[in-house]
């Protein structure tokens, strides 16, 4: 009789032998791991390095801000192919920036889980830099190699799939997407294992190319025709962005506007419930250090104080005419009236401001810099108390004692080294981002409490949070001094704490407060 262990052995070598086939069958398909492989050329958005036709109309700020916002479009749609086809490897070649600066920005990508890599361009002109990319690839093994640029808008993730399933078929070796001026968008070349090796410098170097002409695609159709390459164009033409009759392409394929680039519009965002004693306050406080009051706004959400702030806020709009101020009512819990305040603002940037916080001199100025920083997603400003910041008389009528003093240094130092090195700040440091991401990042949760916790843990994942430097975020230490450094410091860790260990913040709320909360007004 057959042993049960024969039997096992001859089951287990079988298995093996349907999986070896498998695996044989997927290489005779030609679909190696990651053996497509997209470059994209880009340029760091420095301003008065980058779009300079652009500059007269738009300003370099602006024009270095599109350059941003264009490259950042197409990481994104290349995102979209990696999600479509999980093997393609993606690389972007770029000019410009010290390293430094680049991997900032491009580190940011790999939190938004594009699989990436990133170098500088080597070559003098054009034609010599896609040579020496091209090599690159190929000498990595690449069997098919598509080129972008970063100022194509319209490109989506099936033009660049659908060319790589055309290089793989085997009927062509060389495809051109046609651009309307006259060049071309996107070139692929497919070198598989046995075919003859495609000769790139006269491809690409040949004089008779005529770089930044109108006449680039028909001379680079010819040359390859020379060099006896299986050329195809792609169907569809697009539009690249180089000179200002160009701009309406980048709303129509963005959804971005101009006027958003080059001015962008700040709302200023206020929860508040029984805050009459600092509202006023701080409504002066915004409208008086802004610069650009006509591209500014502030909402105010309550969240159904029984005491006068609605009164004073409508006292204070009457009275202002520097910067429109809007009132609306909504449901108790900071998150929910953040969310509120933001449905009825009209800004592309979104600041959400605690009531008792006061801001720096020129601090929308602060936010449109920091957001065009490459790699920022969202930012917020130093931390200070104001019992750090006053002077010895008023710091006497405090009547705390130099320990306590001493403490609010120690939260002061504390809390800016971890926002600026673990880039975590909270919501009392002024958090500030775009409209865009803010909805992207599904807004704030619904909570009662952590929600700026969690709203950070979310623009983590989308790119870096940067601290302004030398602005600081003035906040009253009423807190700490009511309840005392220790005793709040200690209830913030266990806070937290409980919040990772599972609890809902909404039940974390009632042990905070030390009362009921309940879900409505």
């Amino acid at each position: 009789m057959v042993s049960v262990a024969a039997v096992a052995l001859t089951a287990i070598v079988v298995t093996l032998a349907v999986f070896i086939q498998r695996l044989r069958k997927r290489r005779r398909a030609g679909m190696s791991f990651r053996s497509e492989h997209v470059i994209v050329f880009t340029r760091y958005p420095e301003p008065g390095t980058t779009k300079t036709r652009l500059i007269p109309d738009l300003g370099e700020a602006a024009a270095a801000t599109l350059q941003l916002y264009l490259t950042n479009h197409i990481l994104e749609v290349l995102q979209l192919v990696q999600a479509k086809r999980p093997w393609v490897s993606v690389e972007i070649k770029y000019i410009g920036g010290t390293k430094k600066q680049v991997d900032y920005w491009l580190s940011s990508h790999r939190r938004r889980r594009l699989r990436c890599r990133w170098s500088e361009q080597i070559g003098q002109g054009l034609g010599e830099r896609m040579v020496h990319a091209f090599s690159a690839a190929f000498e990595r093994k690449k069997q098919r190699v598509i080129l972008i640029g970063s100022d194509i808008p319209a490109i989506d993730a099936d033009t660049i799939c659908s060319t790589f399933d055309k290089l793989s078929l085997g009927s062509c070796n060389m495809i051109l997407g046609a651009a309307k001026d006259g060049g071309y968008y996107l070139v692929g070349l497919s070198q598989n294992e046995g075919e003859e090796t495609i000769d790139l410098d006269p491809l690409f170097t040949s004089s008779d190319i005529e770089w930044g002409t109108s006449k680039v695609l028909q001379q680079q159709r010819k040359v390859a025709q020379q060099l006896q390459l299986r050329l195809e164009i792609l169907p569809r033409i697009l539009q690249d962005v180089d000179t200002v009759e160009d701009l309406d392409e980048i709303e129509r394929s963005t959804g971005y506007t101009v006027e958003q680039i080059r001015a962008p519009f700040l709302s200023v965002i206020i929860p508040v419930f029984n805050e009459g004693p600092f509202i006023q306050q701080t409504l002066q406080n915004v409208t008086e250090r802004c610069s650009f009051p006509n591209f500014l706004e502030i909402i105010i959400c309550d969240g159904g104080s029984d005491d006068n702030t609605s009164e004073l806020v409508t006292e204070f709009a009457k009275n202002n005419e520097r910067v429109p101020i809007k009132l609306v009512t909504g449901l108790k819990g900071r998150g929910r009236q953040l969310n509120k305040g933001a449905m009825y603002s009209k800004g592309d940037n979104l600041l959400f401001l605690h009531a008792d916080t006061k801001l720096p001199q020129g601090f929308d100025a602060s936010v449109v810099l920091t957001l065009s920083t490459p790699g920022v997603s969202g930012g917020a400003f130093k931390f200070a108390l104001d019992f750090n910041h006053c002077s010895e008389s008023e710091r006497s009528e405090f009547g705390y004692s130099k320990l306590f003093a001493f403490e609010m240094k120690v939260l002061e130092w504390g809390t800016n080294w971890r926002a600026k090195i673990m880039e975590l700040p909270y919501g009392d440091q002024a958090l500030f981002m775009s409209r865009t991401l803010f909805k992207s990042v599904a807004m704030f949760p619904d909570y009662l409490i952590m929600e700026d916790y969690e709203m950070v843990w979310k623009l983590q994942g989308e790119g870096h949070i940067q601290i302004v430097e030398g602005k600081q975020a003035i906040t009253s230490s009423r807190r700490w001094a009511q309840y005392g450094y220790l005793t709040t410091v200690m209830w913030n860790y266990v806070i937290i704490i409980a919040y990772h260990m599972g609890i809902h913040p909404n039940a974390l709320a009632r042990l905070y407060y030390g009362r009921q909360l309940t879900h409505a007004n």
